[in-house]
């Protein structure tokens, strides 16, 4: 294997074991006559560069969990090239980032960073269905301050509260539109005490019409908000499981 096959795969490699890569659905890079064998230099300003410069830098961007990385934002490319790798179209970009939150309290750092589009297998030509798809690779993740990484957290979690008390006061909302319209025969009343461990394995929409029942207590109903708050926790932890899992993916 040739060296620069293995600097690919060095920067792959970290990108899989770090979660950088992320799979998405797009339109080439570049026109295929971009690509040789050859490592070949383009101009920074090439639009087809810029766009992937940008590209890379979003996708960058979407990748802390604090959200301390939105503020990075593409400063300069210092220099581009392209190459065609045994199983993806490869765009090698040398860029400074800037943001007011590095560790090394300098506003802009230099990055190393690859844009890669993966190629159709065989099977793939021979049906002429493709999707490309398209990833990032970085050598190292920008450093960030450590106290501005958790004042981002605080601010993540308090958004994250606001939204479930905005969300819990809509099912309050719902609900006391449902007994006002409602016959009074058809409401249901709480007639016995609830164990916590007969709400846990409760459908989430029962809770929801327990939570908003009049004849709740504020026991029931803080520990109904309890569970709720939890199965809310537990999905936004699958969700972001599921959106920050890399592709499987062949060597480069």
């Amino acid at each position: 294997m040739s060296s620069v096959p293995r600097v690919l795969l060095r920067f792959l490699l970290i990108c899989i074991i770090s979660g950088v890569c992320k799979h998405v659905a797009f339109a080439s890079i570049a026109p295929r006559s971009y690509f040789s064998s050859v490592r070949t230099p383009q101009p920074p300003n090439d639009p087809v560069i810029t766009e992937a410069a940008n590209f890379a830098v979003d996708q960058l961007r979407a990748l802390s969990d604090s959200g301390i990385y939105t503020t990075l934002s593409l400063n300069k490319i210092l220099a581009a090239a392209t190459e065609l790798g045994d199983f993806h179209y490869v765009i090698h970009l040398q860029v400074t980032l800037a943001s007011p939150y590095f560790r090394s309290k300098s506003n802009a750092e230099e990055f190393e960073m690859m844009v890669l589009e993966s190629k159709p297998r065989v099977e793939e030509r021979e049906s002429g269905k493709f999707n490309a798809t398209r990833s990032i690779a970085i050598d190292e993740f920008p450093d960030m301050e450590e106290e501005a990484i958790e004042a981002f957290w605080i601010k993540m979690v308090e958004e994250r509260r606001q939204r479930r008390r905005e969300l819990f006061n809509k099912w309050e909302r719902e609900g006391e539109l449902e007994d006002e319209t409602a016959p009074e025969p058809s409401r249901e009343k709480v007639t016995k005490t609830l164990t916590i461990q007969e709400l846990q394995v409760m459908p989430t929409k029962q809770l929801r019409q327990l939570l908003t029942t009049s004849e709740s207590t504020e026991t029931l109903r803080a520990a109904i908000s309890a569970i709720l708050d939890e199965r809310l926790t537990l999905l936004e932890q699958r969700e972001g499981t599921l959106y920050q899992q890399p592709p499987q993916r062949d060597e480069l």
